[in-house]
């Protein structure tokens, strides 16, 4: 399974968190905002100098540092096939 981090997802683009790599207790205070294992999360914009970046999930937006954006891991979104063709 291929990996990207957070903080290298383009404009638009989503991904699943897979991975936290992360103390403990940063990773309890992103779980509780949301950002926990298979929730989807898709890039909204950077400052202009690249840091902050926000990033959207369960229907609002959060601004992280890269360099945290950088522990959090995701592989690419799985759409399921409704049999059509």
């Amino acid at each position: 399974m291929k990996t990207k981090k957070l903080s290298d997802l383009a404009l638009g683009e989503e991904g699943v968190v897979c991975d936290v790599q992360a103390e403990p207790e940063v990773a309890d205070q992103w779980l509780e905002l949301g950002l926990g294992l298979g929730e989807i999360v898709s890039m909204e914009g950077r400052s202009p100098f690249g840091d902050p970046i926000v990033v959207g999930l369960m229907n609002y937006r959060l601004s992280l540092r890269k360099r945290d954006a950088e522990k959090i891991l995701l592989r690419d979104v799985q759409t399921k096939s409704m049999g059509r063709e």
